[in-house]
């Protein structure tokens, strides 16, 4: 699953490396040649829903910081531009499976002010679904780090997407959860589950998998008695690890006891940071999403992981390409 090297520039300091889930295009100010600018108050950067911006993409976003602002194109419509000032930002959500490469950057990123919560996706997913380049060890060693410098509780596991078939049933995921649980224990404060969505580039990527092809994974709603019963037994092993287990978009689950959660969490980061982000829900997620307004300053077709169900990538080869193009030094990420 190798890709070509980015080009290079900035400073040097470079780690190893959608059909929805997209925040709304609001009317801004000051349209400029097809760029629209950020101007109103401190916003949730989310970085990102379409991309690991940690994994792959850390010089190019200590550079946009150092710069102060971004710009970032719409997935749908890419002529249009909005450039978003980081200056005014109440804090960053990153979304991630591999933070090494943002681990030396922390203090930088403190002492600027970009406070931040960690979504750090970990699923003990066979190689054929989950083909990640950085061995998983190597990965909970990261996040294991990241929570000691920034503390269990801005530090979020995603045990998700919960793919079901094909092999995959309730034996293995307890199984798993239960070893994944015993190393994160110490490190994260919540972990959200959620089951796999058929999104239209899942279909498809998963088409193109030899493994996913033979196996026939199942397309569940969720609720299942099946499944059901096997997020309830999640929740509970998580609950007995100190690990708060929620929800993401699931509305089949309450009897579980696990919560309805918000990946973007203006409450949550309000509470462990003290800082307020915008008021309400985002507009322009799916209609039982309860995350806070948010700007998402990724790029789709970035993310060279190689997952088999990603919903921002039509093929690996596309990753790929836009990855050797990428340059750190640019104002977007593509």
């Amino acid at each position: 699953m190798a890709c070509p090297e980015p080009s290079r520039g900035g400073d040097g300091r470079q780690g190893p490396a959608g059909d929805s889930c997209e925040g709304g295009w609001p009317p801004v100010e000051k349209p400029m040649q097809g760029t629209r600018l950020m101007t109103d108050g401190p916003v949730f950067i989310s970085a990102s829903r379409r991309t690991d911006i940690p994994a792959w993409y850390t010089p190019w976003f200590m550079n946009r910081l150092r710069e102060g602002f971004c710009r970032v194109r719409n997935p749908f419509r890419p002529s249009q531009v909005r450039e978003v000032a980081l200056s005014r930002v109440a804090g960053v959500f990153f979304w991630t499976r591999w933070p090494g490469p943002i681990l030396p950057h922390l203090d930088e990123l403190e002492e600027r002010g970009m406070r931040s919560i960690f979504h750090v996706t970990v699923t003990g997913l066979p190689p054929g679904l989950e083909p990640h380049p950085v061995a998983e060890e190597r990965r909970l060693s990261a996040v294991v780090e990241l929570s000691r410098r920034l503390g269990r509780g801005r530090v979020w596991w995603r045990y998700d997407p919960i793919v079901l078939g094909g092999g995959l049933g309730r034996r293995h995921h307890v199984e798993t959860f239960d070893r994944l649980a015993g190393a994160l224990e110490p490190a994260v404060g919540r972990v959200t589950l959620s089951l796999l969505d058929w999104y239209r580039k899942t279909e498809r990527r998963m088409g193109q998998t030899p493994m996913a092809r033979e196996a026939g994974f199942l397309r569940l709603s969720g609720d299942e008695a099946e499944v059901v019963d096997l997020v309830g037994e999640l929740g509970n092993r998580a609950r007995r690890s100190g690990i708060v287990p929620v929800s993401c978009c699931e509305t089949s689950w309450g009897e579980t006891g696990v919560e309805p959660g918000a990946c973007i969490d203006g409450v949550a980061f309000a509470r462990q940071l003290g800082v307020h982000g915008p008021p309400g829900r985002d507009p322009g997620q799916r209609p039982h999403c309860r995350c806070s307004p948010s700007i998402d300053i990724g790029a789709v077709d970035s993310c060279i992981a190689g997952c088999a169900y990603c919903y921002s990538t039509r093929s690996h080869e596309a990753a790929c390409r836009a990855f050797s193009l990428h340059s750190p030094d640019a104002p977007d990420l593509l």
